[in-house]
Parts: C-alpha cells; sequence; structure tokens
C-alpha cells in the first residue's frame, strides 16, 4: 500500500479531514517537513479481544454450579467479606 505524501503544514490544517480520510477510506498518509518524512499515519488495526456482542451467548454456554456447589461458593464470599477489612481494599482510594 502506497502512503499519500502531504506536509506537515497541510496536515496540520486539516487534521480532522486527514483522519477521517485515513479512517474511512484506508488511506496512509505520509507527512514531509521540508525534505524528510517525519511521520506515517496509518489506518488501524482492529483491537484484539472478545466483542462485547458476544458475552450474552458465552456466559450462557457456561456450565451452572449445582445447588450445593451455589451455596458453598456464597458461603465463602460471605466468609471473605467479613475477614477483609476496608482498609485491605486494594480498590479503595
Amino acid at each position: 500500500m502506497s502512503a499519500r505524501r502531504v506536509t506537515a503544514t497541510e496536515f496540520a490544517r486539516n487534521l480532522s479531514s486527514m483522519l477521517n480520510e485515513v479512517r474511512y477510506k484506508e488511506t496512509s498518509l505520509e507527512v514531509w517537513r521540508g525534505n524528510e518524512p517525519v511521520a506515517r499515519v496509518i489506518p488501524a488495526q482492529p483491537l484484539p479481544g472478545f466483542p462485547i456482542e458476544r458475552l450474552n451467548a458465552f456466559v450462557s454456554s457456561l456450565p451452572g454450579l449445582s445447588a450445593r456447589d451455589a451455596e458453598a461458593f456464597l458461603r465463602d464470599l460471605d466468609e471473605i467479606d467479613r475477614t477483609v477489612s476496608e482498609t485491605d481494599d486494594a480498590w479503595a482510594s
């Protein structure tokens, strides 16, 4: 893929439209200052990870706990809640 050459001044003056061109037209830009390239702006690649729209289906596919295991899990959570003081809370600000 070849990049379109633009001056740094042109890039600065038209930043928003140029970023739109990169994103929506998947154009690459090569930004030049004088006689040398200073930057390349290329379309971003999709972020890795699990798509949020598939989360409900994923959670639904997980095996459920038996009644006995669910009760034991709740007892464990209650025990943790009783033994951890607020000063031990790593998330407290």
